[in-house]
């Protein structure tokens, strides 16, 4: 595979999200909630390089850490030509 089992990919997971404008950015302060618009039931977006990949849900072990369990995989649009150049 020529090293491609080295390279780093960067892996995020999306909560929600929402859209302010300037104004409300520029009162935020310590302690200030965000509502976000979210998916379904604790459902998660797992990201690869800022691209969806995966749904998932918030998992809790029981030493406390916390991981995703992948549920369901997004499919991929095919790369356009030229775009690995």
């Amino acid at each position: 595979m020529l090293g491609l089992d080295k390279v780093g990919i960067e892996i995020s997971v999306v909560l929600g999200g929402r859209t302010l404008c300037l104004r409300e950015v520029l009162r935020l302060g310590k302690g200030a909630m965000i509502d976000l618009d979210m998916l379904d039931d604790n459902v998660v977006e797992l990201r690869a390089n800022a691209h969806p990949i995966a749904l998932g849900r918030i998992m809790t072990y029981p030493d406390g850490r916390v991981g995703i369990e992948v549920g369901q995989i997004l499919s991929q649009p095919a790369l356009p030509i030229g775009s690995l150049a």
